[in-house]
């Protein structure tokens, strides 16, 4: 994941070639993120564990007590 993340954020900067720090704050998109091919496997990821973890009946009503 975090190589992932270095790469997209290296391309990131190459796309706007910034010269100063207004032309990443102007850039309109956040330079530092995943891939999309990233963000999709952390969406499904999130999906899973949300779904048979997090909001499981057993982890649910362990958490309640």
């Amino acid at each position: 994941m975090v190589v992932d993340l270095i790469k997209q954020t290296e391309k990131n900067i190459k796309k706007i070639k910034p010269n100063k720090t207004d032309d990443i704050r102007n850039s309109g998109f956040s330079i530092t993120s995943f891939s999309k091919k990233m963000k999709k496997n952390i969406d499904e990821i999130s999906f899973f564990l949300n779904k048979r973890m997090y909001n499981h009946k057993i982890v649910s009503n362990k958490t309640k007590k």
